[in-house]
C-alpha cells in the first residue's frame, strides 16, 4: 500500500524533483554554511511562514550553534493563486533586529514581491 503522498503522486503521475535523501543532504550542506559563517555568534532565524516551517525546523535541528528562532506571516496572494502585488503583515515581527545577525527563510519565491517587502 502507498503512502498518500505518494499515492497522490502516483495517480497525477507526478515525480518528485529531489527525493528526501537529496533535501536532507541540501539542508545539511546549508547548515555547515551558516556554522560556518555564523561561528561565535547567535543569529536569528526568521521563518516566513506557513510554508518555511517544516524546513527551517530541519535546518535549526541540523544548526550546531545557538540561534534565536521567529516567525512572521505574509501574504500577496488572499485568497486567490496569483500575487496582488500588495503585500499583507498577517503576523509581525516580534523580536528586534536591529544589530542581529539575521537569516530569512523563505520556502518559495516565484515573483519576489513579498521577500522584496519584507527585506
Amino acid at each position: 500500500m502507498l503512502s498518500p503522498r505518494k499515492e497522490y503522486l502516483y495517480q497525477r503521475k507526478l515525480s518528485p524533483l529531489l527525493d528526501s535523501e537529496q533535501i536532507a543532504a541540501a539542508v545539511s550542506r546549508l547548515a555547515a554554511e551558516v556554522m560556518r559563517d555564523y561561528q561565535g555568534k547567535r543569529p536569528l532565524l526568521i521563518g516566513v511562514l506557513k510554508g518555511s516551517f517544516m524546513f527551517m525546523a530541519d535546518l535549526i535541528r541540523r544548526i550546531a550553534l545557538p540561534v534565536e528562532v521567529e516567525f512572521v506571516t505574509l501574504s500577496s496572494y488572499g485568497s486567490g493563486t496569483l500575487t496582488s502585488g500588495k503585500v499583507q503583515v498577517v503576523r509581525c515581527l516580534r523580536a528586534p533586529v536591529k544589530d542581529r545577525d539575521v537569516i530569512v527563510v523563505e520556502d518559495i519565491v516565484d515573483t519576489g514581491v513579498t521577500l522584496d517587502y519584507f527585506l
